[in-house]
Order: structure tokens, then C-alpha cells, then sequence
């Protein structure tokens, strides 16, 4: 079930989607006689694709997202949860070098926020998914790099998605209080998911990707970009992941 929900997320996603859409249509122009109704499917992926690839657009649906927590208030604590992201582990590589941009930001957040709270326990999660190292041992190698105490660090290297972290972190937080740090974009269904499981997470949002500025953006901006379609394919995965949890709460 968990390989099914990863293939289909995937093939959901704005780049294998529409170009499947476009194949097709190209398929129904060419040996049937739908040309109008293909026409339409084979400009509308086109302009889709082109709409998700531009910076006012991608920005914008991100803040949709990210708007809804603020960042963390230097609040005291008593747990500091560092959700996984990715990693690739070639240990010829500096770990910074290791890490997804988004399990960096993570981390970096984790520990800046433990450095403030440093009787708290770091906890890091996230599964191997492949990788001879767990995504939550490679976390924990950057927070120790950056002078976390190991003493300081708890592991949860089972979890495989945000509704298995949220369940193996009530086995240990319970009544205490905890930080969630995970992307600004994945924060919202970050929270459902911990308050499913009863639990009352201070928000720590980062890796923040739309950044309101008064100054006037240069024209490349607003050219297609490929990190801009991934910016709005993340949006869609939380999306589609929330939809997801209101359809199995609804079951």
C-alpha cells in the first residue's frame, strides 16, 4: 500500500501528469477522429506546464501553504522533532553535501532551536528508504558536526512517512512539549497529522520558498524555470496529501 500511494503521488505530479496528458492527446490526433478535443488537451497541458514553471505563480501557490504557521517564537521546550526529508550517503562527500536542501534546512532549524532550549532532546526520523544509513542517522551526523551533544539526540529510523513519525513520536513526548520543524510547505499536513495523534506541536516552519519583498524582481523571474515547476510540485504533493487524509478521516 505504501509503494502503490508513493508510484501514484508520483505519476500525480504536474510533469509525468500533463506530459501523459499530452501524449495521449497527441495519440487521439493522430488515429482518431477527436482532432478538436485533442487540440484542446494538447494546449491546455502546454499552458499548464508553462503557468506552473513561473516564479509569480510557483511563489504564490507556496504561500498558500506556507502562510498558515508562523516561524517558531523562541518558545522553551522540552522535544525538538526534525522531520526526514532525503539523503544520499557517499561518504567521500562533506555531509552538508549529503543531504537534500530540505533535510539541511531542516536540521540546521532543529539544532538553532535546541542551542536556545539545550536540556531539550533532538529527535530526528525518517527511513533509509534504499540507502545503506537511515535519513534520521544522517540528520543526527549534521546536528553533531554542528556540536550537538550525541547524549542529546534521539533516532526514530522506522518511520517512513509523516503519519509514522507523528505515531513513533507520541510513544516518547506524550505530556511534554514539543516543536515540529519541518518545511513551510509540508507544515500544514505536518500538524493535522501530529494533532490526529493527539499531540500539540509548536510549529518551526523553514526552507521557506515564497519570501515577500517590496523590490522589483528582475525580468528572468518571470521566464520558465525548472526549480519553479518544482516548487509548484511540492504545492501539489501537499495538496494531494491533504486531500488524502480528509478522504481517509472520512472513511
Amino acid at each position: 500500500m505504501f509503494a502503490l500511494k508513493k508510484i501514484i503521488g508520483t505519476w500525480l505530479m504536474p510533469l509525468p501528469l500533463l506530459l501523459t496528458i499530452f501524449i495521449l492527446a497527441a495519440l487521439l490526433y493522430k488515429f482518431t477522429r477527436f482532432e478538436r478535443t485533442a487540440q484542446i488537451f494538447i494546449f491546455s497541458s502546454f499552458i499548464t506546464l508553462l503557468l506552473l514553471s513561473l516564479a509569480p505563480v510557483a511563489t504564490r501557490l507556496a504561500a498558500l501553504l506556507e502562510s498558515q504557521y508562523p516561524s517558531y517564537q523562541n518558545q522553551s521546550v522540552d522535544y525538538i522533532h526534525v522531520l526526514g526529508n532525503g539523503h544520499t550517503t557517499v561518504d567521500s562527500l562533506p555531509i552538508t553535501s549529503q543531504l537534500t536542501p530540505a533535510a539541511l534546512a531542516r536540521t540546521t532549524e532543529g539544532v538553532r532551536i535546541y542551542k536556545l532550549n539545550p536540556t531539550a532532546k533532538l529527535i530526528f526520523s525518517g527511513y533509509a528508504s534504499g540507502d545503506i544509513n537511515s535519513n534520521a542517522k544522517m540528520n543526527a551526523r549534521l546536528a553533531i558536526a554542528l556540536g550537538v551533544p550525541k547524549s542529546a539526540i534521539l533516532l526514530l529510523e522506522s518511520p517512513r512517512d509523516t503519519i509514522e513519525e507523528a505515531i513513533e513520536n507520541k510513544k516518547i513526548t506524550k505530556n511534554k512539549t514539543l516543536v515540529l520543524v519541518t518545511s513551510a510547505t509540508h507544515m500544514p499536513r505536518s500538524m493535522k497529522i501530529f494533532q490526529q495523534q493527539g499531540l500539540t506541536p509548536i510549529p518551526a516552519p523553514t526552507a521557506h520558498v515564497s519570501k515577500t519583498t517590496n523590490e522589483i524582481q528582475p525580468i528572468q523571474n518571470y521566464f520558465p524555470r525548472a526549480k519553479n515547476l518544482a516548487i509548484s510540485s511540492m504545492v501539489i504533493h501537499e495538496w494531494l496529501g491533504l486531500a488524502w487524509l480528509s478522504l481517509k478521516n472520512n472513511q
